[in-house]
């Protein structure tokens, strides 16, 4: 069923109004800002409202999602869009989450599984039982235990129950390392009993830019590890 079509009429749990929250402080790549003006068009075009709540001086990234989520619930927002300034998205993707999550009722949160700005394929998502998740050549939902925020539609009812704060960084003594504001707020929702969801056909046109544009399809490509990546040639000036 093509999901444009089931989305000109309102969910069955009534009328959504989405937040589309980006935060930022930094110049941007230039194909994430047009993924966004095309994703933007297309909510106009079938009528979805939309408020844009951003941060575009966001030198604390943790405060910024904050502000960010306080004013979409302040506002009555029904869901809140999450894009990170160096995901390029596909223009339907709001739509697809919102047919998922008006198909799925029992679904609070869906995210796109994007892969890391790294030189080896390493996707952002860990599956339930605590191993990296793969995307490449699947379709469909599958529940995860911690995921990335670059691209994620989040149901905000349930969270106006769930006190601030909603993101901040922490030591993780397992990996001997900090934790980012984002695996803080996946981890306390799924504490709550929210689930989480991946969208693989989603994650599978998500494109992280660094240097380049991160996607599976990058490691498929003949010619890749010949052309050195920035990190590649930083390490080889060492």
């Amino acid at each position: 069923m093509d999901p444009i079509q089931t989305l000109k009429s309102p969910p069955a749990e009534g009328h959504v109004k989405l937040a589309i929250s980006i935060c930022s402080n930094r110049p941007m790549y230039t194909r994430p800002p047009l993924s966004w003006m095309m994703l933007l068009h297309h909510l106009t075009a079938f009528g979805v409202p939309f408020a844009l709540i951003c941060r575009m001086q966001a030198s604390l990234l943790p405060q910024a999602r904050q502000e960010c989520l306080d004013e979409a619930l302040a506002d009555e927002c029904t869901h809140q869009l999450w894009i990170d300034d160096d995901i390029e998205v596909p223009h339907d993707c709001a739509l697809r989450m919102l047919q998922n999550m008006r198909s799925r009722p029992e679904i609070d949160i869906i995210a796109s599984n994007y892969c890391r700005k790294q030189d080896v394929l390493q996707y952002t998502a860990e599956t339930l039982d605590g191993v990296m998740m793969e995307s490449a050549g699947k379709t469909g939902l599958e529940e995860a235990e911690k995921i990335g925020m670059g691209l994620m539609l989040v149901k905000l009812d349930k969270l106006r129950g769930i006190p601030a704060p909603h993101f901040t960084v922490e030591w993780n003594e397992q990996y001997k390392k900090y934790q980012g504001e984002d695996r803080f707020f996946t981890s306390k929702l799924r504490a709550a009993g929210i689930r989480i969801f991946v969208d693989h056909g989603l994650s599978n046109w998500t494109q992280h830019w660094g240097d380049i544009g991160y996607n599976f399809r990058l490691w498929q490509r003949p010619e890749y590890g010949k052309i050195p990546t920035l990190g590649q040639m930083e390490r080889g000036a060492e």
